[in-house]
């Protein structure tokens, strides 16, 4: 692999990344507007620190095998929890089949990231790991 496509890959993890980041940051800082049920507070926590933590894995290619599969995953349920078109009005239903595409295709792009691995530019290649 040149350092050509190590920087293509960087490019990739960057914003792939940059989606989840500002996300999973902000859900960090108002964790208590997450209030009222235990349970409410906790899926808030670790929702926000999976988008945060995982963002963060992808973005140095930290792990990346794990960290791009813990997001395909955690993409591909957010995208059928979230997006699914059921329940919506004809209008809403297209809105919400658009985003739901968009999202499945975020998270192949994961799951390509899991199998090419994170590339010359990453904390992976320092360590001389594939993830």
């Amino acid at each position: 692999m040149s350092s050509g496509d190590g920087l293509l890959l960087l490019l990739g993890r960057l914003t792939l990344a940059i989606l989840f980041l500002p996300d999973g940051f902000e859900k960090l800082i108002h964790l208590g507007n997450f209030g009222g049920h235990p349970l409410t507070f906790l899926w808030a926590l670790l929702t926000a620190l999976i988008e945060l933590l995982g963002a963060l894995a992808v973005l140095v290619g930290f792990r990346i095998r794990w960290a791009a599969i813990m997001m395909a995953l955690f993409s591909f349920l957010t995208t059928i929890s979230v997006h699914g078109a059921w329940g919506f009005s004809e209008f809403g239903r297209s809105l919400h089949s658009l985003d739901f595409m968009k999202s499945l295709a975020i998270a192949g792009g994961f799951l390509i990231l899991s199998v090419s691995g994170a590339g010359f530019f990453s904390v992976d290649r320092v360590f001389g790991r594939r993830g």
